[in-house]
């Protein structure tokens, strides 16, 4: 967009959903010359771990998935995201189950700060709703892969109220 400027695409750059990686793509940009900003990371865990690296560089930082509200609490003058924060989305959430016959809801979420962001708006916002959650379930991120317990028991004809994983 700017008359004489050339620029081309660095990457794409795979951080795979691990924190670790996303720290370690994020030193490799900061180190590299020209770098005029970084289009994700894709999700808040990964946000918490590369941002303040990018931010000390000064790179611009535009993600279109790192939903975490704590992230833009951080100070990060870097750091932009053109949707709803956790709360915001999960309080939507919390009122499409606010109409008769949806006062009881089984709540699962991936256990990471994207997960658990999501969840602890949409217990509070629950609540005040008047809305029981009867099961509140987490499970880990490409480590969990069987559910069918999980299914078993939401699907009884009434779950305990207040049962965990």
């Amino acid at each position: 967009p700017y008359k004489g400027l050339k620029y081309e695409m660095v990457g794409p750059f795979d951080d795979r959903g691990d924190p670790t990686e996303a720290v370690n793509i994020a030193g490799k940009l900061a180190t590299m010359n020209d770098v005029l900003a970084v289009i994700g990371p894709v999700n808040s865990s990964n946000g918490f771990a590369m941002i303040p690296v990018l931010n000390r560089a000064g790179i611009p930082v535009i993600s279109g998935g790192a939903s975490n509200r704590d992230l833009t609490k951080q100070g990060w003058k870097t750091f932009f995201r053109p949707f709803l924060p956790d709360s915001g989305v999960a309080q939507f959430m919390a009122r499409l189950f606010n109409k008769p016959g949806y006062k009881r809801v089984v709540a699962a979420y991936s256990n990471n700060d994207f997960g658990r962001g999501i969840y602890e708006h949409f217990k509070a916002t629950a609540q005040t709703l008047g809305i029981t959650i009867v099961s509140e379930d987490g499970w880990k991120p490409g480590q969990d892969r069987e559910f069918s317990p999980l299914a078993t028991r939401w699907t009884a004809p009434n779950p305990a109220a207040g049962s965990r994983l």
